[in-house]
């Protein structure tokens, strides 16, 4: 590159010298009429032929390489030869100088003489001139060329440098990013999973579905329909014991047309459905008030995952523990109260069994707080409950109530109805033209005995049934309406003191050991599992009814296909003794099996003192230790084992 430039340098100098010397020659033949002698000119050309000579010399020494080498090779050659015609040229002029008038004619006669030379020097430097100017043309573009291929692959040099480290950055912070979103769903995970508790959605789940075509009236023009459509506040769904307002609850949370009518109301914004069921009967957390704001706030959490951080940022940041942390219940109200702030979701909240909610003489303050969440205009609930006074002064003042007692008459005669007719079918002497008459009377009759209760309706269609299988006529059913206490209580009552009094094995109360030891169960927090009630009413390894039962039981390895059995006969023995009373809840394998009360009446009626002295009457001494639970237990664990290696001789279980 530097050789090319300073091959420029001479090729200028040398066309300079061209060009003077050139019109220098132009001029000579008039040299000796010019009454000057031209000595600054000669001066100037002797200049330029010296410093064209130096040039000349500079550019022999120069190296010729690289993909100008012809260009290179050309400038000198036509430096050199510039510089012999500048000489010869110059000797030419010194020839003609002149001082005096002598001279001056000698002069003249010389240039006449030398004028073909002269001309011809001047045509050569023409055409060296032109030659000179398209060799520097050629070395300028090719130094150009050179400058912007230097320059382009510096560019791309650059680029495919800046790429590179865009790519690595880019690959950095996408790792970076991504390591950032995964803890991000893992700590809002298990914030999210830090609010789970088994039973959270089971009492929802447990409840018996409304009957085929009741419960259509709320979607219609109900005060209900309004409410979801454009009601605000506290809706309050009251009725006596046994009404059916869980069912109802269940209901409207499950079906399609709450949602449309929700919308309504959310207009244009987000809406996000939550529900929670109290379960007096149920574990713990199925009847508290952590309970309640825990599910509310976990199906919260789970519709809009992006609230976690927001809602909770200490929780978020610090959150070490495998489970997330204990929440308190003033953090998880905090919680609730800034997720519902968002004005742009619309937040509606189903909550049934306000009186299952324990302890009961915190009701006050449970009031206190749904008040306070519905305080922001995008929050509304709909409560259910008996009609406790309580209940009355916070919710009943206001015109969004309604008694189910007093709207669910048609649903009962459905209801009675469509249980007749399938108890009827199942005898086989079904007549369908000849149906109406004979049960249409009998429908009416029900429900006006009922008075809006339908655990009393159940609980009469169930009696019937087994009269109808049993061959007994509509009129037979009359009677046994007429003699069915109208009062559920006296009832149920009644029903628990028949079961007790019947002696299915053994010489002892099946349902009295049963329903005292659910009771037990209730109190201890505890999964009711029904290989639990086996062990307590058929275990032949064990006598339940002696202190030291579970010293009798061996370890046990229980194969699947026994343990099925074991539960298929605690099923049938459970259905017998507590039937109507205790309720079966098989999920998936029958070993899965729950046991609970059918309905919070049997539990209430159970809990009386009453009816506490009466259970303890008909059941061992020792099922009234505080330590029964644990020896129970003990029981337990060597039953559900499994590990061969614990037992190098496990005994046959006898079923």
């Amino acid at each position: 590159m530097a050789e090319a430039v300073a091959a420029i340098a001479v090729v200028a100098s040398v066309i300079a010298c061209v060009q003077f010397a050139g019109k220098l020659t132009a001029e000579t033949v008039n040299f000796a009429k010019s009454t000057s002698n031209r000595l600054r000119e000669h001066r100037r050309l002797r200049e330029l032929t010296l410093e064209n000579e130096h040039l000349t010399t500079r550019l022999r020494s120069l190296q010729c390489s690289g993909k100008d080498h012809f260009l290179e090779k050309s400038v000198q050659e036509k430096a050199i030869q510039c510089h012999e015609e500048c000489k010869r040229l110059l000797e030419m002029l010194e020839s003609l100088r002149a001082n005096n008038a002598r001279q001056k004619i000698v002069a003249a006669l010389k240039s006449i003489r030398k004028q073909p030379k002269i001309e011809a020097c001047r045509k050569r430097l023409k055409e060296l001139q032109a030659q000179l100017s398209l060799v520097l043309l050629a070395l300028v573009q090719s130094d150009q060329r050179q400058e912007f291929s230097s320059l382009r692959d510096c560019i791309e040099e650059q680029h495919e440098q800046n790429a590179s480290e865009l790519q690595q950055a880019t690959k950095t912070v996408t790792t970076q990013m991504r390591e950032l979103l995964q803890r991000n769903d893992n700590v809002v995970a298990k914030i999210i999973r830090s609010l789970e508790f088994p039973t959270m959605y089971q009492r929802r789940h447990d409840l018996v579905d409304a009957a085929s075509e009741t419960f259509n009236w709320p979607f219609s023009e109900s005060l209900i329909a309004d409410w979801l459509q454009k009601g605000t506040g506290i809706f309050w769904v009251r009725g006596k014991a046994g009404s059916g307002k869980s069912t109802l609850m269940k209901h409207i949370v499950q079906d399609r047309r709450t949602y449309e009518h929700l919308k309504i109301w959310a207009n244009d914004k987000t809406l996000l459905v939550a529900d929670h069921f109290f379960w007096i009967s149920g574990a713990s957390l199925q009847r508290s008030y952590q309970g309640m704001l825990q599910t509310l706030l976990h199906s919260i959490f789970r519709a809009d995952r992006s609230l976690v951080p927001i809602v909770c940022p200490d929780r978020y940041q610090n959150v070490e523990l495998d489970d997330g942390g204990i929440w308190s219940t003033d953090e998880l109200f905090e919680c609730l109260c800034a997720s519902v702030r968002d004005s742009n979701v619309r937040y509606c909240f189903f909550i049934d069994g306000l009186d299952e909610y324990q302890p009961q003489e915190d009701h006050l303050k449970l009031v206190d707080r749904l008040k306070q969440i519905t305080k922001y205009t995008n929050v509304k609930l709909c409560v259910s409950s008996r009609v406790w006074t309580i209940f009355e002064n916070a919710f009943g003042l206001d015109h969004q109530t309604i008694r189910l007692e007093e709207v669910t008459r048609d649903d009962m005669k459905k209801f009675a109805r469509s249980r007749l007719s399938a108890s009827d079918i199942e005898t086989g002497q079904t007549n369908l033209a000849d149906w109406s008459s004979k049960f249409d009377g009998l429908v009416d009759d029900i429900v006006d005995k009922a008075e809006g209760v339908f655990l009393w309706t159940h609980l009469v269609l169930s009696s019937m049934h087994d009269r109808m299988l049993a061959g007994i006529d509509p009129d037979g059913l009359r009677q046994c309406l007429r003699e069915f206490p109208s009062d559920l209580e006296e009832y149920i009552r009644d029903l628990i003191w028949a079961r007790i009094n019947t002696t299915w094995l053994k010489g002892r109360s099946e349902t009295a050991y049963a329903l005292k030891f659910a009771m037990i169960m209730v109190e201890e927090d505890d999964v009711q599992e029904v290989l639990s009630y086996w062990l307590l009413l058929l275990s032949r390894d064990c006598d339940i009814s002696e202190r030291d039962f579970h010293k009798q039981l061996r370890l046990q390895c229980i194969e699947d296909e026994i343990l099925s059995q074991m539960c298929r006969k605690t099923v049938q023995i459970l259905r017998q003794a507590c039937k109507d009373i205790l309720r079966i809840t098989q999920d998936g394998h029958v070993s899965d099996s729950r046991v609970d009360f059918s309905h919070r009446s049997m539990y209430d009626f159970l809990s009386t003192a009453e009816m506490q002295t009466f259970l303890d009457e008909n059941v061992p001494s020792h099922f009234l230790e505080s330590d029964f639970i644990i020896r129970f237990r003990i029981a337990q664990n060597k039953l559900r084992s499994r590990d061969v290696s614990l037992s190098p001789t496990p005994a046959p279980l006898r079923i």
